[in-house]
């Protein structure tokens, strides 16, 4: 499961250059700090799918537990995509999530982004698209796309898959065991037919 985000305006809250391995080659990483304010619903993929809107805010919306500052979540999400400033950046890792909820059923959510700029010229660009208070920023989820290659659209909702029979061409099913429980490995009867 991936991380996707629509385009949102995201406060930088530190910015981190440094140096680390990649199979034995010394590569350019930056770790942006951000924070930014969405719809509770939204931090759903941070739990695999748990309830987590439900164990965090009450049904009219409002935090449940007053007391908790940050909710942290162990979770990487590794080889998305962001558009940061209008500038569009691959193989970044999503990591370091903390959540806080707040009323309306939003949430302030803090993540680290890990870039790695290619050469002098994009950390210069991504130093100086970094100079504002508030910054554009847009994640796409690292799932394999698609039919036709085309990466799926996360306001579209997704088809659900159609089991096919495994049968040989020729053969029909005739019975099932009535008996048969549910995730049993027992097969239907199968009859050849011929034309």
């Amino acid at each position: 499961m991936g991380f996707t985000l629509a385009k949102t305006s995201a406060d930088l809250m530190n910015a981190k250059l440094g140096r680390e391995k990649h199979d034995n080659e010394n590569v350019i990483g930056m770790d942006l700090k951000i924070k930014i304010n969405i719809d509770a619903d939204d931090i759903k993929p941070l739990v695999g799918g748990d309830d987590i809107v439900g164990a965090l805010w009450d049904k009219n919306g409002y935090p449940r537990y007053r007391s908790i500052n940050h909710t942290t979540f162990d979770v990487e999400f590794k080889e998305h995509a962001i558009t940061l400033a209008k500038k569009k950046y691959n193989n970044v890792d999503l990591k370091n999530f903390r959540v806080a909820a707040l009323e309306n059923k939003r949430a302030e959510l803090i993540f680290t982004i890990r870039v790695h700029p290619d050469g002098k010229e994009e950390i210069g660009e991504l130093g100086f698209s970094l100079n504002t208070p508030k910054i554009a920023l847009s994640i796409i989820s690292n799932e394999l796309p698609l039919e036709g290659g085309k990466n799926p659209d996360p306001d579209k909702p997704k088809k659900p898959a159609v089991a096919k029979p495994d049968n040989k061409a020729g053969d029909k099913v005739t019975s099932i065991d009535k008996n048969q429980k549910q995730g049993s490995k027992k097969k239907a009867t199968k009859k050849k037919t011929t034309t």
